[in-house]
């Protein structure tokens, strides 16, 4: 049986294993203290963290924890002034995730980012936006094909939703300088056109 890693996530909350041994090969875990500082209340019952807080950090972790130590730290050292405090804000964006899915998008999204070397800024600004988006929406992403014009005009679709991605700003209208809008066909004008941008791109790679 070929077990998912939300269902891996809860075994390690249920079983009461150590999340600390659980991750103590994590180099995010190693490298950046208030993590592991976390986990390590997460394990005590007295804790302010909750078990959905503790899986919702578990399932982050788990989607990038191939990350080397070279590509972590060099990736701190390139875009992070102050280690613990980026820390913080990784913590943050993470237990604000309102869908385990989110945080689990975060964590792809947290690998792909170091990966390429992309700024904090990008990372940050994409997991609020993934924060603030309907999980539902963002899998509307996949209708999405590079560089060919999409027309909302609700057929068999959520005219809602791609609105609400284009106002997150992981879509841009056709009609934008480099849209190449032209596409557009005279009887679709009331229908709003719109490209994937390199945000949503980006987004959609993770899902």
């Amino acid at each position: 049986m070929e077990y998912t890693k939300e269902y891996i996530a809860d075994l390690l909350i249920d079983g009461g294993e150590s999340l600390l041994d659980a991750f103590s090969n994590n180099e995010l875990v190693k490298q950046i203290p208030c993590i592991k500082g976390l986990i390590a209340l997460g394990q005590d019952a007295r804790s302010y963290i909750d078990k959905r807080e503790q899986k919702k950090l578990v399932e982050f972790l788990m989607n990038c924890n191939s990350l080397s130590a070279d590509q972590i730290s060099s990736f701190l050292e390139k875009h992070a002034e102050n280690k613990e405090k980026t820390g913080e804000r990784i913590l943050d964006s993470v237990l604000a995730m309102n869908q385990p899915e989110k945080a689990i998008l975060a964590g792809k999204l947290y690998k792909k980012v170091v990966s390429r070397g992309t700024s904090y800024d990008d990372y940050f600004r994409l997991a609020q936006i993934i924060q603030n988006c309907y999980y539902e929406d963002l899998l509307m992403l996949f209708k999405f094909e590079d560089d060919v014009e999409f027309t909302n005009d609700g057929n068999g679709f959520s005219k809602l939703a791609v609105d609400n991605l284009y106002h997150l700003g992981l879509l841009r209208e056709s009609n934008d300088v480099n849209g190449g809008g032209g596409a557009t066909q005279p009887e679709d004008y009331e229908h709003a056109g719109y490209f994937i941008n390199e945000y949503g791109k980006l987004v959609k790679e993770c899902l």
